[in-house]
């Protein structure tokens, strides 16, 4: 009758990218980038794309994306912020996955 792939929610993906509004350090960004992840929901894992840019991939709590997204904009620039919503499943309830990009200036 029902087969589970109808069964499963689909998610809502997005890509955002940042920046810091103050000078900080690379490692210090990275720091306040898992804090605010795991505040909001779950850091999947993070590498190094280039030089001066590191990419989190991560699942946010759909009842804290508001939280996510302000505390994002508390701490840094965001430069592009852009959502893919499924029109599929109870979009409410389905997960916010993120390709969070963060650079990091040159240090002056």
């Amino acid at each position: 009758m029902n087969e589970n792939s109808n069964l499963e929610l689909k998610a809502t993906e997005g890509t955002i990218s940042i920046s810091p509004k103050l000078k900080m350090t690379k490692r210090m960004a990275i720091n306040i980038c898992e804090q605010i992840i795991m505040q909001c929901g779950t850091l999947n894992n993070y590498k190094r794309v280039s030089a001066k840019m590191i990419q989190f991939s991560c699942m946010v709590n759909p009842v804290k994306i508001m939280l996510f997204i302000r505390e994002l904009d508390r701490n840094f620039i965001i430069n592009v912020n852009h959502l893919n919503r499924s029109l599929d499943g109870d979009i409410e309830n389905a997960p916010y996955y993120f390709k969070l990009f963060l650079t990091i200036p040159d240090k002056e």
